[in-house]
This record gives C-alpha cells, sequence and structure tokens, in this order.
C-alpha cells in the first residue's frame, strides 16, 4: 500500500496491512469487554445510597474533591457564586461530574463514562495487539490480567484516572493510521484526544508526546521532518496549557 504524503514514518508492510483489514479474531473478545463495561457500570450505580454524595465511603479522599469541584461548578451556572475551592482539579473529568450533576443523573452519566473509558483502554490494547500480529488468545490472556489485578482499573472508585488513560491510550492508538496512511484526519483526531487527556490529567497527553516524538525523530533521521507532526504537537501543548490557565483563572482555587 503507498505511503501518502504527510507522514515521514513508515510502519512495516504487515502492520499497515492488518491497519486496512477488520480484526474477526478479536471479536468475540470485545464484546466480552464490552458485556464487563457494562456490568461494571451496573455495579458502580447500585453502590450510590440516596445520592452520590452520601456514597462517600465508596469515594477516596481525591475522588471526593473531583465531585465536589464538579458541584460547585454546577451550582455556578445556576448562578449561585462560586467560592474559592482549596484545590485545583483539570476541566476534563470536572466537566463530566458537572454534566452529570447538571442533568440530575445521580452518577448514572459519571459512571457510565468510566465503565466507556475502560472498555475504551482494553480495545486500544486489543488494537495494537492485533496490528503487531499478538495471537488472539494472548490477548484475552492480558484482558483477563487487566480485569483481575488489583491495580487495575476494576475498582469501585470515582478516580478521573480511567477517564485519562483512556484518552492517553486513544491518541496514541489514533497516531498509528498518521503513520501508516498520511491521514491528516487521524492526526487532528488524535491531536484533539490528547489535549482532552491532557486537560483531565497532566499524564494523559504523554503518550502522544512520546510516540508522536519518536515519529519526529525518525522523520528528521531519514532527513524527511515531518512538518505536519511537530505542528500537531506544538498545537497540543499551546491549546493545553492555554486552556488550563484559562480554567484556573474563571474558576479560582
Amino acid at each position: 500500500m503507498a505511503i501518502e504524503e504527510g507522514s515521514a514514518v513508515t510502519l512495516d508492510a504487515d502492520i499497515r496491512d492488518r491497519l486496512t483489514r477488520p480484526a474477526p479474531d478479536l471479536r468475540l473478545i470485545v464484546a466480552a469487554v464490552a458485556a464487563f463495561s457494562v456490568a461494571y457500570y451496573f455495579a458502580l450505580t447500585r453502590l450510590v445510597r440516596g445520592n452520590i454524595f452520601n456514597s462517600y465511603p465508596f469515594i477516596p479522599n481525591d475522588g471526593f474533591d473531583w465531585l465536589l469541584e464538579g458541584y460547585a461548578v454546577s451550582r455556578w451556572f445556576d448562578g449561585v457564586p462560586l467560592p474559592e475551592l482549596p484545590f485545583a482539579r483539570g476541566p476534563g473529568f470536572v466537566g463530566v461530574v458537572f454534566a452529570d450533576f447538571h442533568i440530575g443523573a445521580n452518577g448514572d452519566l459519571l459512571f457510565a463514562v468510566i465503565a466507556a473509558s475502560v472498555f475504551v483502554s482494553i480495545a486500544a490494547g486489543l488494537l495494537i495487539a492485533y496490528w503487531r500480529g499478538i495471537p488472539a488468545y494472548q490477548a484475552g490472556v492480558v484482558v483477563l490480567a487487566m480485569a483481575l489485578t488489583p491495580v487495575g482499573f476494576f475498582r469501585q472508585l470515582i478516580l478521573a484516572d480511567q477517564f485519562a488513560s483512556s484518552l492517553m491510550v486513544a491518541a496514541a492508538v489514533a497516531l498509528y493510521p498518521y503513520f501508516a496512511r498520511g491521514s491528516r484526519g487521524w492526526l487532528a483526531t488524535a491531536t484533539g484526544l490528547a489535549i482532552a487527556g491532557g486537560l483531565t490529567q497532566t499524564y494523559g497527553m504523554m503518550a502522544f508526546l512520546v510516540v508522536a516524538g519518536w515519529g519526529l525523530v525518525v522523520s528528521i533521521n531519514r532527513r524527511r521532518p515531518d512538518r505536519l507532526l511537530a505542528a500537531a504537537v506544538v498545537v497540543q501543548l499551546l491549546v493545553t496549557l492555554g486552556l488550563s490557565k484559562w480554567w484556573l483563572s474563571v474558576f479560582p482555587h
């Protein structure tokens, strides 16, 4: 397959071929992950008693911070003066919590985003496994390990990490089609996901910067500097930092 103009980084022919084909051997695993994510959503919603604040025993201290800031922003939209908050949380996940409070979902929207984040994280990992030619059964073992490990995401906690991590891995995966086909649309998608990840947790943009940085080094080494990729990195950093500064100026901490 010919490489379109726009990317000086080339992937080997086998990966480029896999990028253009469906992955029927992973569909059963993806369906199982989707079912697990739905079950995870219902498990989270059943922990709420009365309202989400009354369910604080299921929320770690820093998770409560996200809830409080999202609630404060929701009240601010209703005309209640916003107090000076004792902490600064990124607008990405605070925005999710705000939306949940603003529509009166009482955690349903929040938990749906967390469950979807788990699905996106694993699905993105499965895509990489397929593109790299890793057998389906090995990919399945990794999924099972993620579901059972005590350091995985499958805990009854309200945190921004599930959301930030899913954005981070999705941004990195979105760079694959750009490297394979020079697709500017995928580069824009990766940049947008990295911005959203960085606005949620700072580390949410790291994978994009690492993968894009690798691509830049490769393109420079081949004496074909990828200026479009360099521009995407600059835009991602400037927009993320600019919006973060705006957020802190509008909502006092």
